[in-house]
């Protein structure tokens, strides 16, 4: 289960600042709904980009996987932009998720460590 939702704004130099929605432990059942509202709520209010930190995550069920590609579509549709962050260990259960898919050649992808 997911022990928290935290949205930050980091400071950039191409965006002035960047919208991030940190997510640690397991996101599953009600976690879903709760990552739907807080970035439905940032859609809303014309937040681009969004980031989605799932660096700290150690489990992302289908539902959650399923949302995260409608707002990327959403987004994209809107010409607003959704980045995922997360670690590009090999050995990280959401970079094998995302590369089993092939999700992360559809996705903006950033590693967790800035690059």
């Amino acid at each position: 289960m997911v022990q928290f939702f935290k949205v930050t704004m980091e400071n950039t130099i191409k965006f002035n600042y960047l919208t991030v929605i940190e997510a640690t432990g397991d996101i599953v059942d009600s976690d879903v709904k709760k990552l739907q509202r807080k970035i439905d709520d940032l859609y809303k209010k014309g937040v681009s980009p969004i980031v989605i930190d799932l660096s700290q995550v150690k489990f992302l069920n289908s539902h959650g996987l399923g949302l995260i590609v409608y707002y990327h579509t959403l987004m994209q549709k809107s010409k607003k932009k959704l980045v995922i962050r997360m670690s590009l260990d090999e050995e990280s259960y959401i970079n094998k998720l995302f590369e089993s898919t092939h999700l992360k050649f559809v996705f903006n992808i950033e590693d967790n460590k800035g690059s």
